[in-house]
């Protein structure tokens, strides 16, 4: 009897340290950068910063701020389901779409490239992995036209 209460100790032990945590098991931290395959989705604004926060179309129409007054690509779908991309205005009826991106995750900038010329271009200012919830700074467009003025903040969740 004592050795199958040995024998079954020993097994006992041999699974419990089997199903252990490990320290080298990476684990995923609830704010930091962003990967690539948590960036490659649809990501809608719920915010946009610039002289004031900005939550609802109507925001927009009652500012007196010329940069902004007509929210075109400020609230936002970002859609980066493919290898292309798009932009959807929420306030107006501009779309935007280009044909290629690229992120570098080590220094946090995303640029959104369209016919190899021109770009928006973005820091990536913070990512929470429980919220789903990205925020991005416009740093600069060449794209022309009436489009966001740099140094906008959007706040994206999925």
């Amino acid at each position: 009897m004592k050795k199958v209460t040995y024998l079954m100790t020993i097994l006992f032990a041999v699974a419990l340290m089997s199903t252990s945590c490990c320290k080298d098991d990476p684990v995923p931290e609830p704010t930091g950068p962003i990967t690539l395959s948590e960036l490659e989705d649809v990501w809608n604004s719920t915010q946009y910063d610039y002289d004031v926060s900005y939550i609802t179309c109507s925001d927009f129409t009652s500012t007196t701020n010329p940069d902004v007054e007509d929210g075109d690509l400020m609230l936002i779908t970002l859609d980066m389901t493919t290898s292309d991309w798009t932009l959807d205005s929420k306030c107006t009826s501009l779309e935007t779409y280009g044909d290629g991106y690229d992120y570098d995750r080590d220094n946090g900038k995303l640029v959104l490239k369209a016919s190899g010329l021109y770009s928006y271009k973005f820091d990536v200012v913070s990512y929470d992995r429980v919220t789903e919830t990205l925020v991005l700074k416009l740093t600069d467009e060449n794209i022309g036209g009436v489009y966001p003025p740099d140094n906008g903040i959007y706040t994206l969740q999925k």
